[in-house]
């Protein structure tokens, strides 16, 4: 779960924030960091909200086992829909991301890893960073393949399952979010750096 997004996000920015190169528009670029802020953010109340739950004590003082499980479910679904919304709002604001350059003005800086026409649709259409069965625990995701670098290659879903039933495979998901949120945070640091280095107040608002 968003390691697709933490790849994408390094691969874009290291096109232009090593050497300083300059963006065709410093407010896609100040989008960009607000966007991706607002999806770590989101991220770490997940990790450190939901799958902070202790289920077998919210179980053992509710009244009903499947209630307790329900409840965490619904809540759950609830905050990774949301997540997926937001997810799908940075990934389209990143595809507007592209070099000052004449020779290639307008072609997304995204568009050097995935095939655009093919990565619109299937962000549209299919990416869904994940949603829990109700009759389970059985996670299911459809992230982008984080290991792609070639442009024709149409082949870029990356589907998953993880069974959350046991308090193991949440601790492992909560500590993969985490992890994945400091390497996220270290990509929002570069772009923040980048923009104070080459824009002022006014670009970007």
């Amino acid at each position: 779960m968003l390691e697709d997004i933490r790849e994408i996000t390094r691969f874009v920015f290291d096109i232009f924030e090593p050497e300083n190169k300059a963006l065709s528009n410093p407010k896609i670029c100040h989008n960009v960091y607000r966007k991706l802020t607002l999806l770590t953010g989101k991220a770490n109340f997940i990790a450190e909200y939901h799958l902070n739950i202790d289920l077998a004590h919210e179980i053992s003082t509710n009244s009903s086992l499947s209630g307790a499980m329900f409840d965490w479910k619904h809540l759950f679904n609830g905050e990774l829909e949301a997540l997926n919304v937001l997810i799908k709002d940075y990934l389209q604001e990143l595809t507007l991301l592209s070099l000052k350059d004449p020779s290639c003005s307008n072609h997304s800086l995204v568009g050097k890893k995935y095939n655009m026409m093919y990565f619109y649709f299937f962000v549209k259409e299919r990416y869904n960073v994940g949603y829990i069965d109700p009759c389970d625990f059985m996670l299911t995701s459809l992230i982008l393949n984080p290991k792609i670098h070639d442009n024709q290659n149409f082949d870029m879903a990356n589907p998953s399952m993880l069974n959350l039933a046991d308090g193991k495979s949440r601790v492992a998901l909560q500590n993969h979010l985490r992890n994945i949120k400091k390497l996220l945070d270290i990509e929002l640091e570069r772009l923040k750096r980048y923009m104070v280095k080459n824009y002022t107040l006014e670009m970007v608002l």
